[in-house]
């Protein structure tokens, strides 16, 4: 490499500051991040935390997929960013979050923030937050037709256009 004048090579330490102050650029102008729960924790994306933006939330909403699925102890790392609100996406009849531990099961560890929300607002005379989504569109309607009738009480419907789609594969 041929330099020219005052021209000097980077060390190693200032390349990684600078590719850091980038991708903190480009997160902190981005209007939609897409991470995972476990990423969410990771050191890159504190440049996000309101505590490092004097005080503001640089974070409005965040969505968390799968939330029944996932330990409630997950849900916590995204907090961390100070945000307005928070939806859980999930089905409390699918699959429950795995706990192996026996102390964590003994201790009220054994389920998802989702289901503990769940479980607030089920029977309650409240407002229930927590809406069902009664319209599917993957299934073939008589593959829908048992998870309707033994988990939904018969609310699972199939779109038209599905069961349109899904009519030309015989069952």
């Amino acid at each position: 490499m041929f330099l020219k004048g005052s021209e000097k090579s980077k060390t190693p330490g200032e390349t990684r500051k600078e590719e850091q102050r980038a991708k903190e650029l480009v997160l902190k102008e981005a209007d939609i991040i897409i991470s995972t729960l476990n990423y969410s924790g990771n050191q890159i994306l504190d440049c996000l935390r309101a505590e490092k933006n004097n005080g503001q939330p640089l974070i409005n909403t965040i969505i968390i997929d799968e939330a029944a699925q996932c330990l409630e102890v997950e849900c916590l790392k995204p907090l961390k960013f100070k945000c307005n609100k928070l939806i859980l996406v999930g089905d409390p009849e699918q699959l429950p979050a795995t706990v192996l531990s026996k102390r964590a099961q003994d201790n009220g560890l054994a389920q998802s923030l989702f289901e503990r929300v769940y479980q607030c607002f089920r029977f309650s005379d409240e407002e229930n937050p927590i809406k069902m989504l009664y319209m599917q569109y993957r299934m073939h309607p008589s593959i829908c037709e048992f998870p309707s009738k033994n988990f939904y009480k018969g609310r699972l419907r199939t779109s038209e256009e599905t069961a349109a789609n899904r009519s030309q594969c015989a069952m």
